[in-house]
């Protein structure tokens, strides 16, 4: 049972993000070109032919991360590059996309309106306040929530939404489990159920 969505660390029940290059670690990986891996053009279109590549294997259950970053990475025209052809790469191989997005969550927006993707798309670590969470959710974008988060936002995600993550955290996933179980009134296990649920058939691992 898959419980964090995004992991920097192995785990066992964790969607674990590894580099391009890297062995694969379990049978849930994501794996993408990180918009701070986007400074050097030629080394980014490089990794880009390879992610083409290696994604297809079934143990890749998304791309990403992906993304935006206005305060690291290459040249943002650059960064809008790399980042249309992942997600022309999460359409082609039907697998979700993984989303980094720091200061340019109304870009992110713009592509999705935009681009025609239909595959699940997931922000993680999203911080921001509950109309921004709203303003997300209503486009059909996914938000993953990490150890650090908006009190008003976590009671405002509905249960079919609500997915944790552990992403580069020290804390456990059962950890922030109860973190946001205290924002959410609930538990720990009501919580872990539900990003459980959620993983599944957001990341199409009904079968698994």
């Amino acid at each position: 049972m898959i419980v964090d969505a995004h992991s920097h660390r192995f785990s066992p029940d964790a969607i674990v993000n590894i580099g391009i290059g890297d062995t694969f670690v379990g049978e849930t990986c994501s794996m993408g070109v990180h918009p701070w891996n986007t400074t050097d053009n030629a080394a980014a279109m490089r990794d880009l032919e390879t992610l083409s590549q290696r994604c297809g294997d079934e143990r890749v259950v998304a791309i990403g991360e992906a993304g935006l970053d206005r305060l690291r990475g290459g040249d943002m025209e650059f960064q809008f590059t790399v980042f249309l052809a992942q997600v022309e790469l999460s359409e082609k191989i039907g697998k979700p996309l993984i989303i980094h997005a720091v200061r340019t969550l109304n870009e992110i927006l713009k592509v999705r309106q935009t681009s025609g993707a239909t595959m699940p798309w997931i922000i993680h670590g999203f911080r921001g306040g509950k109309a921004k969470a709203e303003k997300v959710l209503s486009t059909g974008i996914h938000l993953s929530i990490g150890e650090k988060f908006s009190l008003d936002t976590i009671a405002a995600i509905p249960d079919d939404e609500l997915i944790i993550e552990t992403d580069e955290s020290t804390l456990t996933i059962g950890e922030i489990a109860t973190k946001v179980a205290e924002a959410r009134n609930t538990t720990a296990n009501a919580v872990m159920t539900l990003s459980a649920k959620n993983i599944a058939r957001i990341f199409r691992l009904v079968n698994r």
